[in-house]
């Protein structure tokens, strides 16, 4: 009634607007607007905190070579295109990196009988994780794990959502960001991974915010994984730029407090300098 539905010969479509000014004297009439601190009152402390993992901490991806040279290739082609495959083969690349930490992580949260989340950004990625942290689940008794990404059918996620909330632990929910970090209610975790850092800071923000809502119990950990040396300094460094303005626009102290965490990377004009250095070093033959 309110997205202009018209029936196209296979089923509906939503594309535009209708009936607005009703729609908007029925919000009106439902609206209730509580702040995010107000909300943060009746909740357990959230924790944040940063892991930097140095270059000797780090898997050393050599599947990864083939893709980033042909990802450099398309850049030479020219185009925004190609520069921002380049980009994503290079988080992806960094991503990669990160995975024993994560899996060793994840086992001893699980071997405490935790309840454990962990996000990446992109499908493929997700995929790795899930493979790779199976075995891990599948050494803890009791334990139960599950994983959906983009593609899963919503259906199939509101269900495993349920399984995941109603489980008392050990248990691992693995997916992307984007397909779990708006409008889902994850609040009943101990542990959240955040493996791959989004791009914008209003992501950022919505990944967090699954874990703090009305009704949690547990004391969520929200643990930020970066690589150093990787293209990973280079997307903190954009955050640590765009946050300032999200939390004085918005007047949201997530933003603020967030910027804090990641305040600890080294964001100085020598970290643009040593990520060329690093995708240099990786695209060299």
């Amino acid at each position: 009634r309110y997205c202009a539905g018209q029936h196209n010969g296979y089923g509906y479509e939503y594309l535009g607007k209708s009936n607005t000014e009703e729609l908007g004297d029925r919000l009106r009439q439902v609206k209730v607007r509580v702040s995010r601190d107000e909300v943060n009152k009746h909740l357990p402390k959230k924790r944040r905190e940063v892991i930097r993992l140095e270059v000797s901490e780090q898997d050393k991806p050599s599947a990864m070579k083939r893709e980033i040279a042909k990802a450099q290739k398309a850049v030479k082609s020219g185009g925004e295109e190609g520069r921002e495959s380049f980009f994503e083969t290079l988080l992806m690349e960094a991503a990669s990196r990160k995975h024993s930490y994560i899996q060793d992580r994840v086992f001893s949260a699980l071997k405490c009988g935790q309840k454990v989340t962990v996000f990446s950004g992109r499908r493929l990625d997700c995929e790795r994780l899930a493979s790779r942290l199976k075995k891990v689940a599948d050494k803890i008794p009791g334990c139960e794990m599950w994983w959906a990404r983009g593609g899963t059918d919503p259906a199939d996620r509101d269900d495993i959502r349920h399984e995941y909330m109603s489980h008392p632990g050990p248990c691992l929910l693995v997916g992307t960001g984007d397909a779990w970090g708006e409008s889902v209610d994850l609040q009943d975790t101990d542990l959240a991974l955040i493996a791959m850092l989004p791009w914008t800071p209003d992501k950022v923000i919505q990944w967090e915010g699954r874990f703090s809502r009305l009704g949690q119990k547990r004391a969520v950990l929200v643990s930020y994984v970066i690589a150093r040396t990787t293209a990973d300094e280079g997307v903190a460094d954009l955050l640590l730029d765009k946050l300032p303005h999200v939390g004085e626009i918005g007047e949201d102290v997530a933003a603020e407090e967030i910027e804090n965490a990641l305040g600890g990377v080294d964001n100085s004009e020598g970290a643009g300098e040593r990520l060329l250095q690093r995708i240099a070093q990786l695209t060299s033959p």
